[in-house]
């Protein structure tokens, strides 16, 4: 990493219990370091242990899953992968058999996440009948500990809803540009219509959460919970909404929308970057250039960071980032909260049942060394069952997609939505604004 992006992922990034502003001072590690996966460094031998996981399904999702081959509420056929928090050895995978459990053995003792996922072929979504014909398949995540000898526990998964407007591409690259200067007004985040219908984004919102995420000393992962975890919404001082007075900007089913912090060609300020002229809105702050051509975000929401950081608008730099898509509302009417004394009255819930879609995802294992880890969660399970981990902002050439589903019979690309980023997304090369393959 560019010693100017780890200063300023060291300095700026993070939120600060006690100094009432938007920075913290992370202690990133050595270069090359990670959180190894280690057994210890003090010698002796290490018990390993046996995991068997149950992957179970619970209500009206449980007859869904019958219909499928998977009857008593219990999920056969899913793929369950486990990793080691704070490691980077590999995950590993398993299937869960008949009676819907997976097993691993030879496992260190320690936290690990674990996704699980059962997506349907064409056929199972014909069996649940036309009132289900959004269900793309079963999705679930958890986080948990393993003791030796043997640790037994039960996984829930959920039926996948397509939604509507879906979060499709994310791109957060930070290079360092020759003059020395950490350049962030690349990114853009690209939107798609995965329903069978037109919306209009007129009003509907985008915005980002607070990042408290980890476990920092002034605002540790217990005591964000009340907020982080809150099940009537997401909390959020920065979020925007698409201009128009109702039914200026139709979206087609299958197309798309890219929303660039800056819509310029940003290839001459680094090689790599895309060229976003042709994005379809932007965000606009105090001291940024905006092109005439592309429609601004509107900003609605309390917070200002100079409008943005620093004052191009909305950009995601954050060693966590849980970004949502929301329906039309007022800011006026949102219930607000002075969150740890953070900035008094200053973090607006986005209630549960305007959100369309979240993302939600961590630095990449390897990437980025912080002496505070991550929460457990980073939303309740309603919006996000367990984040990805693909934010690597020195990657040019990299972006994050949300993965292909289904190709309708017409070419329309159906895109996949268990509500689990860490099965949901994956990294894409190279990225590909406007566009959904």
């Amino acid at each position: 990493m560019a010693p100017a992006l780890r200063g300023l992922l060291a300095a700026i990034l993070v939120l600060c219990a006690g100094c009432r502003t938007e920075t913290t001072i992370l202690n990133p590690g050595l270069p090359g370091g990670g959180g190894g996966g280690g057994g210890g460094g003090g010698g002796g031998n290490v018990q390993k242990a046996a995991l068997t996981l149950r992957v179970t399904v619970a209500g009206a999702d449980s007859a869904l899953a019958a219909l499928v081959g998977s009857p008593g509420g219990l999920l056969s056929g899913a793929q369950v992968t486990i990793a080691r928090v704070g490691s980077t050895t590999p995950a590993q995978t398993a299937t869960s058999d008949s009676g819907g459990v997976a097993r691993f053995s030879q496992l260190l003792p320690g936290g690990y996440s674990v996704s699980l996922a059962r997506i349907l072929t064409a056929d199972e979504v014909q069996r649940l009948g036309p009132g289900n014909s959004d269900v793309n398949g079963f999705g679930g995540g958890a986080t948990l500990d393993v003791a030796a000898p043997q640790t037994d526990t039960a996984v829930a998964a959920a039926a996948g809803r397509r939604g509507s407007l879906v979060i499709s591409e994310f791109y957060t690259p930070v290079p360092l540009t020759p003059e020395g200067s950490d350049y962030a007004f690349g990114q853009f985040v690209e939107i798609y219509n995965n329903a069978d219908s037109v919306i209009y984004l007129d009003g509907k919102v985008l915005g980002r959460i607070f990042s408290q995420v980890h476990d920092y000393p002034n605002a540790p992962c217990d005591a964000m919970a009340r907020w982080r975890l809150d099940p009537e919404g997401l909390w959020s001082r920065y979020f925007y909404a698409f201009p128009g007075s109702g039914r200026d900007h139709p979206l087609l089913p299958g197309r798309t929308v890219v929303v660039a912090t800056d819509a310029i060609d940003h290839n001459p300020y680094y090689p790599g970057l895309p060229n976003l002229t042709g994005a379809d809105f932007e965000f606009l702050g105090t001291p940024d250039v905006d092109n005439p051509a592309v429609p601004n975000m509107v900003n609605i929401g309390p917070g200002n960071w100079g409008a943005g950081f620093p004052g191009h608008g909305l950009t995601w730099i954050s060693v966590g980032i849980v970004v949502f898509l929301a329906d039309s509302l007022t800011p006026g009417a949102l219930v607000e909260d002075n969150i740890l004394n953070l900035i008094p009255n200053d973090y607006l819930r986005i209630p549960r049942d305007k959100i369309l879609d979240v993302f939600s995802s961590d630095l990449e294992p390897g990437y980025f060394t912080t002496p505070y880890p991550a929460c457990a969660r980073f939303t309740n399970d309603l919006f996000d069952r367990l984040q990805a981990q693909l934010i690597n902002l020195s990657r040019i050439a990299t972006s994050v997609r949300r993965r292909p589903f289904a190709v309708l019979p017409d070419g329309r690309v159906i895109l996949q939505r268990t509500k689990t980023s860490a099965l949901d997304f994956e990294g894409l090369v190279p990225y590909t604004p406007g566009s959904v393959r």
